[in-house]
């Protein structure tokens, strides 16, 4: 009798004594496990101690999910930008217990499996039709039909450094060929597939700018991050358009929850770095040929962006570091300023004001168009300089010379340094990495050089 509820009584237990937990810890001193495994261990000290859960924080744990990468947590909110608004941390507050919500509920169900040997839920990938996972990359091999890769949802450094040089190598692992692979992606990224896809949808042909926008908010603020860790219902309704535009109904899908999954614990510094060099092949991107002819360019140029990230947050020093970076470019050569005009991320470019030898092409920048037209650019450029991060990625694959700032080291991820040093090396093109105060050292020494 008692074995037979063995199973409801412990997960009655469970609950109860997670959510009087949950009740009893302030809110500020709640946050999210990381991993499943993780998880189970806070379910395991719930029962075992009487104290305020507190797990994992994304803002005290650089190995969380959400932290392992470039952009952490969206703009403005009130661990970020420092807002006191009460509007605001009501609203975050409210955030934070529904995601705890979430994770407890999908804890205990596990837990729950487990108890009454019951099997676990499948991957989150599979939940796409004829989705692969990591063991079933080989079977695309010998495929007769299609292959969907994408739709890439997440930030532009996780695709230039991780999600690109990982198709790289499935391609040239299993033997597929261009006219088999249709890539996925957003804002005009079909120059980065040029060698891996023949063909190349965008995310904007499916949806607009603003909808899309609307669909990474709800991400953000469900799962803490832009990460595409598990397979979303935005992703399934993406891969189902695409699928019936191009008749390609039972093509597979290599989800980027598969990469994600693979380097996770690179990323989290719970594995060795072969588990990234084995995976990934780092080549230079194919030439995105000549911007439109209507748009003026000077002959030769520096192009720069500086934008807003955990890095190199918005700060009035930072706003005037960038702009002096800027106003002392202008003065030696013309400068290419590659503001968007626009937001599809929680990027905040920095708008300078105008000065004599600065071009603007915020004009000519469209949500579809825009990673396109920056990559143009930039291939053509005498150098690259600004926020480390993203898009100054693109530097090394075109062979231009690259040289990016931050001011908060803390926020910078050693396994992604690690990767932007081992795509420079393979490319033989520099990237330069420098603290803001130490760029006046720096130019003070480089002055006195050979003199």
């Amino acid at each position: 009798m008692i074995g037979r509820w063995r199973a409801p009584i412990c997960l009655l237990a469970t609950l109860t004594m997670s959510v009087c937990s949950i009740n009893l810890a302030p809110t500020q001193d709640i946050f999210l496990a990381g991993t499943e495994d993780e998880r189970d261990n806070v379910l395991g000290r719930l029962l075992t101690e009487h104290d305020p859960i507190i797990a994992f924080s994304q803002r005290s744990r650089k190995e969380s999910e959400g932290d392992a990468a470039p952009d952490q947590l969206p703009a403005g909110t009130p661990e970020e930008s420092g807002v006191g608004d009460s509007g605001l941390a009501t609203r975050f507050q409210a955030r934070r217990l529904s995601v705890i919500a979430s994770v407890v509920r999908k804890t205990l169900d596990r837990v729950r499996r487990r108890l009454t040997n019951q099997p676990t839920s499948p991957a989150t990938a599979s939940i796409i039709e004829h989705a692969v996972s990591l063991n079933d990359l080989p079977s695309l091999r010998g495929s007769t039909t299609p292959i969907i890769v994408g739709p890439w949802l997440s930030e532009v450094g996780f695709e230039l450094l991780y999600w690109i040089p990982f198709l790289r190598w499935v391609t040239s692992e299993y033997d597929l060929q261009p006219a088999q692979i249709i890539a996925v992606s957003r804002g005009g990224a079909s120059p980065w597939y040029g060698d891996v896809a023949s063909r190349f949808v965008d995310v904007f042909a499916h949806v607009s700018a603003e909808e899309y926008r609307e669909r990474i908010d709800e991400r953000v603020l469900r799962a803490g991050h832009q990460k595409q860790f598990e397979v979303s219902e935005f992703d399934r309704l993406l891969i189902d358009r695409v699928r019936e535009s191009l008749g390609v109904m039972d093509g597979p899908v290599l989800h980027p929850s598969v990469m994600y999954a693979l380097f996770r614990r690179y990323w989290n510094e719970k594995a060795p770095v072969g588990i990234l060099t084995s995976h990934t092949t780092y080549l230079p991107l194919p030439d995105p040929g000549p911007a439109d002819s209507g748009l003026v360019l000077p002959r030769d140029f520096v192009a720069v962006r500086f934008y807003f990230r955990p890095s190199f947050p918005d700060t009035a020093e930072n706003r005037q570091f960038a702009l002096d970076i800027i106003r002392r470019l202008a003065r030696r050569q013309s400068v290419v300023i590659l503001n968007t005009g626009f937001q599809v991320d929680d990027h905040e470019d920095l708008d300078p004001s105008a000065e004599a030898g600065v071009y603007r092409v915020d004009d000519w920048m469209t949500p579809t168009n825009n990673l396109t037209l920056q990559s143009q650019i930039i291939s053509r450029a005498s150098a690259f300089i600004g926020t480390y991060g993203g898009l100054s990625y693109l530097g090394p694959y075109y062979k231009v010379p690259t040289m990016t700032f931050y001011s908060e080291p803390d926020e910078l991820v050693p396994a992604h340094v690690d990767a932007t040093w081992r795509l420079c090396r393979a490319m033989r093109s520099p990237l330069t990495m420098l603290h803001v105060d130490d760029v006046a050292l720096v130019a003070s020494a480089l002055d006195g050089f050979g003199a």
